[in-house]
């Protein structure tokens, strides 16, 4: 049965401060069930979850090896990528050290299997001979986060353009094979894809509530529930033979696609990727797992148990302030002032958040009239309310759209990451 969360809507002209009780130290990710009520003040037990799927039971006994070790059902695996111990960035190329906690992240190093996968995506600066438009938004490629202070485990995307990895060049795998990967999702954008198609083939994205796979014209899986924001899922996509693909999220099937020639056109992989050469999901990524062949149905149970475990499957960062920015109204406008607009999810226990116009803002437009796609989004301002007196010049002609981008802060002047905003006529 789907619930409903229970959040407060919050314009952000608004300078009240909420805050919550005594502070006390943070603590691992758990299933987000307090929120913020804006009429009482009070704490309200809520459930997150909008699927009806039914997740199999999690079998804790075969994950008895430290985070760090790579466990028996992980070593079932041919080629494992995390982002914890990821190298950093430089503006062009991947660094030799591990990146910093919020720093760009150039390079995945394999934890097995011999294949790194590095940033191919757009930078801020041109790289020789490329012919695609710099990184425009804040110029930086997808970062390392972590929920809780220690070495991240996360890379943070948002909603950007051609931010993507990939391996160099494989020999060519042909079907059947899996991949496995451990991921979340923010509540924007939830028509984009975490993996690319092509010679990935491995495309899988969202289609609103549902997912499609393979094609991102025609596999769409009838039936699919898209996954729950915020939760640290566990993903497999099954590449049976030629012609068909299964998806699987936490343990439940979403569905099969059947193709045809038109549709893909071969079923060969020849590079490991991840994130989008077109445009991005919002969304977290932990870690991939790739095998030659299917596993049997007792393996993938077993597996799906111990990568659940060891990953956290289910939990959220609720020591972490959450946000979603409103998808049909991102920003309100009154008197000729743009205000973002957003749903407050989740506020820590002891941490009282800073007035919201303290908080970090990047403002993006973009024009129809000229045909830009979500590739062209252009900075024009990082102020927490903007005027006409801030847009491009020509904007009346132009069709333009506006986005806003928020991070939240509390009152210490900490915060996260980035909360995406659709992009909206002004």
């Amino acid at each position: 049965m789907r619930k409903t969360i229970k959040v407060i809507l919050l314009c952000v002209c608004v300078s009240t401060v909420l805050s919550s009780c005594a502070k006390k130290d943070p603590i691992a990710p758990t299933v987000l069930a307090n929120r913020v009520d804006s009429t009482t003040s009070t704490k309200t037990t809520t459930d997150s979850t909008k699927s009806n799927n039914t997740n199999p039971p999690i079998n804790t006994g075969n994950n008895t090896n430290s985070f760090d070790a790579l466990n028996t059902q992980e070593n079932l695996f041919d080629n494992i990528w995390w982002v914890k111990g990821a190298y950093g960035f430089d503006g062009l190329n991947p660094t030799t050290s591990v990146a910093a906690n919020n720093a760009e992240v150039g390079k995945l190093n394999t934890k097995k299997g011999g294949v790194d996968i590095s940033y191919t995506g757009r930078v801020l600066t041109k790289a020789p001979g490329q012919a695609w438009p710099i990184l425009t938004m804040d110029g930086k490629i997808p970062t390392l986060i972590s929920d809780d202070g220690s070495a991240g485990k996360w890379l943070a995307f948002n909603n950007k353009a051609s931010t993507y990895y990939s391996s160099p060049a494989v020999a060519q795998i042909p079907a059947p094979f899996e991949i496995w990967w451990v991921f979340r999702i923010l509540p924007v954008a939830t028509y984009e894809a975490y993996f690319p198609p092509g010679d990935n083939c491995g495309y899988v994205a969202n289609q609103g509530n549902q997912l499609r796979i393979m094609n991102q014209d025609v596999g769409v899986l009838a039936g699919s529930t898209a996954p729950d924001f915020f939760t640290t899922h566990i993903g497999r996509l099954v590449i049976q033979d030629q012609k068909s693909a299964t998806l699987y999220i936490d343990g439940v099937s979403q569905g099969t696609y059947n193709f045809n020639s038109a549709d893909v056109n071969t079923m060969f992989k020849r590079h490991f990727m991840l994130g989008a050469i077109t445009n991005n999901a919002d969304w977290d990524f932990a870690a991939m797992y790739f095998k030659k062949g299917n596993f049997n149905s007792t393996d993938a149970t077993s597996i799906y148990n111990a990568l659940a475990t060891k990953w956290g499957q289910g939990t959220q960062p609720t020591n972490q302030i959450l946000i979603t920015v409103d998808q049909q109204t991102p920003f309100t406008k009154s008197g000729g002032v743009y205000t973002p607009a957003m749903k407050i999810v989740n506020v820590p226990a002891g941490v009282t958040l800073a007035d919201p116009s303290k908080w970090d803002y990047q403002w993006y437009y973009r024009f129809d009239a000229r045909n830009d796609n979500l590739d062209v989004q252009t900075p024009f301002s990082t102020k927490y309310q903007v005027t006409s007196a801030d847009f491009p010049a020509g904007y009346a002609s132009q069709g333009m759209e506006i986005k806003v981008l928020i991070r939240p802060k509390d009152i210490n002047g900490k915060s996260w990451r980035w909360f995406d905003g659709m992009m909206s006529t002004y």
